[in-house]
């Protein structure tokens, strides 16, 4: 009986569907798309071109018009002034990482992981820059106190074999006591750390290995110290550090155009620190007196030519 009633099921099933399949095909009508339709555009219409007008540029010089449009002074990510990608502008032309009147605390570009003047985003290596800014803000006097702005990298304390302390750089868990400097190799030696900073407009560190541009270096990275370049505009600065223990520090910043059509180019950067003298540190019998000296002549021979000279002293 079960088998009967299984089989009339499937048949009447089966019934439905066709006749409600033939149904659906007798019953939908036929649709006519028709031609398709030209499309008419009509053209933009003008817009009128906007009124010219004079900017200022910063140093509050006056900006010829340009007809259409509007005479501006652009500026970069990092703060400097000038056309996106160059290298100069900002004030004395040497590029917004040389500005003194860069507030940014970024910079833009580095030359430590290309050795060009390169955007830190294009650059395939871990760069971090601690600006003039910082350095100002901080009132940082060397380098071990920059380096605290770069992570990843420690100042490790110790005492050479006759008891003298000493610091030492350590970038990734590797000590170097090498410095660059504008992109040139010098040994700092066991007080690295306490470079002058009278003459330093920025400091760049590269972290992991940099053997491949630099040759012979520790794993973890190394550090470049970027001076400050004769500018073509006249700028003057004296700043006034005291601190306890009767520290105090003087340091005298002058630069300029030695002529008129600015090829020759000056910088003279001077600092005093006196710690102690004349009334001790927590020392007995101690005290550290420091005069530094770091005087520039540039002389620019073409756009793309240029011969600097330069005395250290320390």
């Amino acid at each position: 009986m079960r088998r009967v009633n299984f089989f009339l099921s499937a048949v009447s099933a089966a019934a439905i569907a066709a006749a409600t399949a033939s149904h659906a095909q007798t019953s939908l009508p036929s649709i006519d798309i028709g031609k398709p339709k030209k499309v008419t555009r009509t053209a933009a219409k003008t817009k009128p071109a906007p009124h010219t007008s004079r900017s200022g540029s910063r140093g509050g010089g006056n900006s010829a018009p340009v007809a259409g449009g509007e005479a501006t002074v652009s500026a970069d990510a990092s703060g400097g002034y000038g056309a996106p990608g160059s290298d100069k502008g900002g004030f004395g032309g040497a590029g917004p990482a040389q500005d003194p009147f860069n507030s940014s605390y970024v910079l833009e570009k580095t030359s430590i992981g290309t050795k060009t003047n390169t955007p830190i985003m294009e650059t395939p290596l871990n760069v971090q820059s601690v600006s003039q800014q910082v350095l100002r803000d901080q009132q940082i006097t060397d380098l071990a106190q920059a380096l605290k702005n770069v992570s990843g990298v420690i100042i490790a304390h110790g005492a050479t074999d006759n008891g003298n302390p000493y610091d030492k750089i350590v970038i990734r868990g590797f000590a170097t006591d090498t410095i660059y400097r504008d992109g040139f190799r010098y040994s700092g030696g066991a007080g690295a750390a306490f470079q002058q900073f009278a003459n330093v407009a920025s400091v760049e560190v590269l972290k992991g290995p940099g053997a491949t541009l630099y040759g012979l270096s520790e794993p973890g990275g190394l550090v470049n110290i970027v001076t400050k370049q004769p500018l073509d505009e006249p700028y003057y600065a004296v700043n006034q550090q005291i601190g306890s223990l009767a520290d105090y520090r003087t340091t005298i910043d002058a630069t300029g155009p030695l002529n008129a059509d600015k090829s020759l180019l000056y910088r003279m950067n001077m600092s005093y620190e006196n710690n102690g003298a004349p009334f001790g540190s927590f020392v007995d019998n101690t005290h550290s007196e420091t005069i530094f000296l770091a005087p520039v002549v540039k002389w620019n021979i073409d756009p793309s030519t240029w011969v600097k000279v330069g005395r250290l002293s320390r």
